[in-house]
């Protein structure tokens, strides 16, 4: 099956997911939820960053009424595709596991099925199954000596144990068939219940394929641990756990499997198109995430080392207020918490609620970890244990932190080494595709606002205090080592500004991640006059402009103190070009169009 082709439809949601990735990499299929398919011109599509591709074939591993809510009014109406089954009932479609499909999982089914095999197929079961039979309401007990498994003919997930038959009686006078299957006692495994290793009752699901040649067995299959009482059920409910198949040989017997097939050679690919919408989507807002978590963290420790030296002097007071005004920018203090005068306790106390696990800090930390699952699939084994033991030890760093603001900056470094950490593996582990591409944007974009905002408050105060706030600049920036080798202890606005803002070597810079932003949407498109990548550009054309302004004014400090107003235009420019991105990438629209009337139009529209 191609990749273009056909697609395994999944709810991330689902506690088996990793058995969603599996199976889908072994059957060579798309993995895809209900938000990345959409039904145009009654035919199916996956949205992906280079367009619409058509899906012939939709395995399906969702419940039926979660599949269109054009067909199922009763279900979430933000669940499945609309027009799905229409598209499958007018043949733009083949559905396996269509709605339907769950007959055959019917207790009751057991019983029919060797009939049905001779009946259709003049061939005996290859496999002997467990007599099962069928029992309407009201008839006697099953023969035999029992015990038996006693489940509704039609429903594959109540069921209970019959031990003996004194226990029939009270079951008899219950509506509906019964299906009474010879019990037995399902396989063991060892697991771990949080104490130690304890057997568990498990099932193992196997899978085949159809090729031309007939039907292939897949080599090995998937377990589950049955969860109490799931083991009485016809079909396997919805939670447990996973665990690995293993299939050994002895060490000395050759190893047998099917020979290879004749298949047409693949066409080289290099296109980061390719990658789901919902991917990409996910990647860009996980880039975000992080990206938030450091600089909050950065803030947040800023801040601490200020507070833990006691009575702020006039000029660390002022540092504070314009920390506190990016704290509050940030959201991660509330406006109650900003400093009056000398009074830091109230900040304190803010900061302290904010870094604990269900703060501010802590729900960034939360969202990253749900982000991550949902990316499980595009990262390597190495890159999914950098990502998520990293973020295990900054989140028990938040979890063990005492009260004291020493012990709140101990796990504020624990954040910025997690945040180092992805940007990390991400540059060294990460092909240059499409999950690369859009991590990269979130990471680049979160971080030009983030410089935009912080700068523009830390430069609203008076011309005369503007030192003060140049020096926090540099340091919010993480620039403080690279102004000095360049201009030494003399501080002016010109130069820090054109190194935090307009200096495309600056990887802390506003210039660096334009130009970064401006490189991969350019490469997403595919064309580097992209008018999203021209957008990019002009920006980081206004961070010069900027600079050459206050280079050329009389008094750069009244220069650089009326730049709030641009920087934040700017910052405007920044969000109505992230909402470009999702409109273009993640929901498909297309460009929005301004239309506008000439005078004639406008007034009959007045008169009407």
């Amino acid at each position: 099956m191609s990749n273009h082709s056909s697609s395994l439809e999944v709810e991330t949601s689902s506690p088996h997911w990793f058995e969603h990735v599996v199976l889908s990499r072994e059957i060579n299929a798309a993995l895809v939820e209900p938000g990345d398919l959409t039904v145009r011109g009654g035919a199916l599509f996956l949205k992906t960053l280079s367009g619409l591709q058509p899906v012939d074939v939709l395995v399906s591993r969702v419940e039926p009424d979660a599949l269109d809510p054009l067909e199922f009014p009763g279900a979430d109406a933000a669940a499945g595709v609309p027009g799905l089954l229409d598209a499958a009932r007018h043949a733009r479609l083949t559905v396996v596991n269509a709605p339907g499909a769950a007959l055959t999982e019917s207790p009751g089914f057991m019983a029919f099925t060797p009939a049905l095999c001779r009946y259709l197929l003049g061939e005996e079961p290859l496999l002997e199954e467990l007599p099962t039979r069928c029992m309407p309401a009201g008839s006697g007990p099953p023969e035999g000596p029992g015990p038996w498994l006693l489940r509704p003919a039609m429903d594959g997930v109540a069921g209970g144990v019959l031990r003996s038959r004194a226990d029939w009686q009270p079951l008899s006078e219950q509506a509906g068939g019964w299906a009474v299957t010879d019990w037995q006692e399902p396989s063991a495994a060892p697991c771990f219940s949080g104490k130690g290793l304890s057997p568990m009752p498990i099932a193992l699901r196997l899978f085949a394929l159809h090729f031309e040649g007939g039907w292939y067995a897949m080599p090995g299959g998937m377990a589950r641990v049955l969860e109490p009482g799931a083991q009485y059920a016809g079909r396997l409910s919805d939670g447990g756990w996973s665990k690995d198949v293993w299939v050994l040989a002895e060490d000395e017997a050759p190893i047998l499997g099917p020979g290879p097939q004749s298949l047409p050679a693949l066409p080289i690919r290099r296109n980061a198109g390719a990658l789901p919408s919902r991917v990409a989507d996910n990647l860009f807002w996980l880039g975000r995430y992080v990206e938030r978590l450091d600089r909050s963290s950065r803030l947040v420790r800023a801040t601490l080392s200020r507070l833990r030296r006691g009575r702020p002097m006039p000029r660390e007071t002022a540092e504070l207020n314009a920390l506190a005004r990016c704290l509050l920018e940030a959201g991660l203090i509330e406006a109650e918490a900003m400093p009056s005068g000398a009074a830091t306790t109230t900040l304190s106390a803010s900061i302290g609620r904010a870094a604990r696990p269900d703060g501010a800090v802590g729900q960034l930390q939360a969202r990253i970890a749900s982000m991550t699952g949902l990316v499980r699939d595009r990262l390597t084994g190495d890159m999914h244990a950098t990502f998520t033991q990293s973020l295990r030890a900054a989140r028990a760093a938040a979890e063990t932190t005492g009260p004291g603001l020493e012990d709140l900056s101990r796990a504020m470094v624990a954040n910025l080494r997690f945040a180092s950490a992805v940007a990390g593996v991400a540059s060294e582990n990460m092909v240059r595709g499409g999950a690369w591409l859009f991590l990269e944007l979130g990471r680049r974009l979160e971080r030009a606002q983030a410089v935009l905002a912080e700068i523009g408050l830390v430069l609203d105060v008076p011309p005369a205090r503007v030192e003060a706030s140049l020096r926090l600049i540099l340091e919010l920036c993480d620039s403080v080592i690279t102004y000095r080798s360049r201009y030494l202890s003399v501080l002016q606005p010109a130069p820090v500004l054109d190194l935090v803002l307009a200096d495309p070597s600056n990887p802390r810079g506003l210039a660096f991640q334009l130009a970064a932003m401006q490189s991969a949407l350019a490469e997403v498109a595919g064309v580097p006059a992209d008018t999203l990548a021209d957008e990019a550009a002009s920006l980081r054309q206004g961070a010069e402009a900027l600079i050459h302004g206050v280079l050329a004014a009389r008094d750069q400090s009244m220069a650089a103190t009326a730049l709030p107003s641009r920087l934040s235009a700017m910052a405007d420019a920044l969000g109505a070009l992230s909402d470009a991105i999702s409109r273009r990438y993640f929901a498909l629209l297309p460009a929005q169009r301004v239309l506008t009337l000439d005078s004639e139009e406008a007034a009959e529209v007045t008169r009407v």
